[in-house]
């Protein structure tokens, strides 16, 4: 400073006013704007980098830097993904005169997938994709009658007897020599974990070795069928295209997993011919539609829209049947038991009980609604796979985060 007072002296005077200095442009505040109307020491600058006479104080170089690009906000699609991006195989499978769809992938012992009840195999899919990677198994996922592409004489006998006849008869099917029939982990979601006990207590299918049930207790389970009606009629009945089905099932929270929903709502759906005057989910009136990137040119459409594959109002006079006495059968069945469920509220007074006597492992999931393994695949997925191993049923093939039982 003090050299600069010196040659501003001998130069003959004070510095120039104010007003006819160079002076920063007010872009020069945004770093990503250079300024290009401010001298440098380099540009206004004599011999040693001192100022020339005359030239007013000398300004800083400013250092210019580019904007960082900004993401792009992501858009949640609600296009349809093909089930063969989780499934090695899907068959139909004849078993006394209707055809059962069968999906499976992977090698080793077998988990068989049972879905719930208005579901189809796709609900696993995640789950299946994220297991195959943790242990070696195979996973057999079956249509249930009335379901995905099944295809039954009689679509509406959803009794819990004939479903777990179903089963037995496929797995016959499947493996029709009894020596070549494998190892089997049941594992049942909902409706599908009310059959899978059933199934393993009538040993309708050979050789089980554990048995998975998620989110469904007897106790909870028949305290909230009073209140199913009103929760079936108040979701849409008819949809103008699978993307709108998806769109809503992800907004009214019952899937929390965009992902799994574009996979499985898919299969939830039929082809529907609309009345006159009637709204349909996606049209003006109804749900609200959603312009997502890309989802346009392949969404798949009829001329009049998809509505519900299963009836599930229809079937209430099963719905007892199905969790009738379940608690009793699960503690019955005399292999390693694991219980999923979405929050300890849905223990009974009987399962809580057995589980502070240790006659089975328990895991919550306090962030998953109903459809635990869509919503959370990885961690049910990680859950399952060291049960798997810890039973030796399963070699592991990935050493998933542990995840501590809440047993």
């Amino acid at each position: 400073m003090e050299r600069l007072k010196e040659l501003q002296r001998s130069s003959g005077g004070p510095p120039p006013p104010a007003a006819s200095r160079p002076s920063y442009h007010p872009d020069a505040m945004d770093p990503g704007i250079a300024p290009a109307v401010l001298p440098t020491i380099e540009q206004g600058s004599g011999p040693g980098g001192l100022p020339f006479p005359n030239a007013g104080p000398p300004v800083c170089p400013v250092r210019t830097f580019n904007k960082p690009n900004k993401r792009p906000k992501r858009k949640r699609s609600f296009s349809e993904l093909p089930w063969s991006d989780y499934f090695t195989s899907k068959k139909s499978v004849e078993a006394g005169g209707d055809k059962f769809c069968v999906y499976t992938t992977g090698s080793g012992p077998t988990v068989l997938c049972l879905h719930g009840g208005g579901h189809s195999s796709l609900s696993w899919a995640l789950f299946t994709a994220d297991l195959t990677q943790r242990a070696s198994v195979t996973v057999v996922a079956i249509d249930q009658r009335g379901h995905g592409d099944t295809e039954t004489d009689n679509d509406q006998d959803l009794s819990a007897e004939t479903l777990s006849a179903d089963v037995g008869r496929v797995w016959e099917a499947l493996y029709p020599d009894p020596e070549d029939r494998p190892p089997v982990i049941l594992m049942g979601h909902s409706m599908g974990g009310a059959v899978a006990v059933r199934v393993a207590d009538q040993k309708l299918v050979p050789n089980i070795r554990g048995i998975v049930v998620i989110d469904v207790v007897e106790g909870s389970a028949m305290d909230a069928l009073s209140a199913m009606q009103g929760v079936l009629k108040r979701r849409p009945q008819h949809f103008s295209s699978k993307r709108k089905a998806i769109e809503w099932i992800l907004k009214s929270g019952q899937l929390r997993n965009n992902e799994s929903a574009r996979v499985s709502m898919g299969a939830q759906l039929k082809p529907y011919k609309k009345k006159e005057k009637e709204n349909v989910a996606g049209e003006e009136g109804s749900l609200t539609a959603v312009q997502e990137e890309g989802d346009e040119e392949n969404e798949e459409t009829t001329e009049n829209g998809y509505t519900w594959r299963v009836d599930l109002a229809a079937s209430e006079k099963y719905w007892s049947g199905w969790y009738s006495g379940m608690s009793k059968l699960f503690l019955s069945v005399p292999t390693p038991k694991l219980l999923l469920l979405a929050g300890p509220d849905r223990l009974d007074t009987e399962l809580t009980r057995a589980h502070m006597q240790g006659k089975f492992q328990v895991q919550m999931f306090n962030t998953a609604g109903h459809s635990v393994q869509e919503d959370l695949p990885e961690k049910v997925a990680d859950v399952v796979s060291s049960f798997l191993v810890r039973q030796r049923f399963a070699q592991g093939s990935y050493n998933p985060q542990t995840i501590r039982p809440c047993c």
